[in-house]
């Protein structure tokens, strides 16, 4: 992806996380929205759930495509400035370890167990080899020639339904957690 100055939605949101603009971070939010693969117009590069900043649905899981790339960056920024996310903010704020970014976006709620618990798979097709410790398994061989890809459809087919599931239960997760917090303040 290229340099836009003012204009990199990438830039965009590591100013709104307070982290720098680095190659390490810049090629790891361009690799974790390729795991994602949301379309350009949808300015939803990590396929955020959150709601406002006049987002609508764009698929069962609640994923939204936002008006501008303002309100993208805007709604990207407020998700992971939750308390799930806590570990990846720090790791882009960091800037300099895609293992550790991998890692804490693997280990955080943003989807859970998908990709076959690689995720984001970009990301981690990109390592080569699972970081130590995390117990995930090393990436899959590619298939003999004129080998059979069904089965890889099949994983990929049942981990975007997981991912949708997923989604879901952490987006239900986060409402419910603002909702409580916004209780306590009140009753104080």
């Amino acid at each position: 992806m290229a340099y836009e100055p003012g204009r990199d939605w990438r830039i965009l949101l590591l100013d709104a996380l307070g982290a720098p603009s680095t190659a390490v971070n810049l090629d790891a939010l361009a690799l974790w929205a390729a795991s994602e693969g949301t379309p350009a117009g949808w300015n939803n590069w990590l396929a955020t759930t959150e709601p406002g900043y006049g987002g609508r649905d764009v698929n069962t899981a609640g994923v939204k495509a936002y008006p501008t790339r303002a309100e993208g960056v805007a709604a990207t920024a407020a998700t992971l400035h939750l308390g799930y996310y806590v570990q990846v903010v720090a790791a882009l704020r960091a800037g300099n370890n895609l293992q550790r970014i991998w890692q804490a976006v693997n280990s955080s709620p943003w989807c859970a167990h998908c990709q076959g618990g690689r995720y984001p798979v970009a990301l981690y097709d990109h390592l080569g080899s699972p970081p130590p410790g995390t117990g995930v398994p090393p990436p899959a061989p590619p298939p003999a020639a004129g080998g059979s890809t069904s089965g890889a459809r099949a994983v990929s087919a049942f981990d975007q339904v997981r991912t949708a599931l997923g989604r879901t239960a952490g987006q239900q997760l986060s409402r419910m957690t603002t909702a409580t917090q916004q209780l306590k303040r009140s009753v104080r």
